[in-house]
């Protein structure tokens, strides 16, 4: 079981392959609720296409670049609520937004907690 202070990978999955993915550490985990802390330049990747222009709209077959986290953010999940709330703050760790995100929390898959993320 994983626990505070592990380092895990978060998953958006489509089409049954990753999406996107960004590195994260575990606050909390309990059975309601689950809290995910994304550190400023945490690793992550995400679709783009011929270009290299991220991609909003899944496709099957994604090509992933890597990334840098801009800022902290902290996820708040509930497992099986069809969103999670995002904090953010900036590098001088003032609180700079939240954000709603439309999700389905698939869950725990290792060290990997998967997301469906409802665009």
């Amino acid at each position: 079981m994983l626990g505070v202070g592990d380092e895990i990978a978060v998953r958006d999955i489509w089409f049954g392959r990753t999406w996107r993915a960004f590195a994260a550490r575990v606050v909390s985990s309990t059975p309601e609720l689950v809290v995910l802390w994304v550190p400023h330049g945490s690793q992550s990747l995400y679709p783009v296409d011929a270009e290299g222009l991220e991609v909003r709209i899944p496709r099957p077959e994604p090509v992933l670049a890597a990334r840098e986290a801009p800022r902290d953010g902290l996820a708040l999940q509930r497992p099986g609520a069809r969103h999670s709330i995002w904090l953010f703050w900036d590098s001088a760790w003032a609180f700079e937004h939240w954000y709603v995100n439309f999700e389905r929390t698939i869950g725990w898959n290792g060290a990997c907690f998967d997301t469906v993320d409802e665009k």
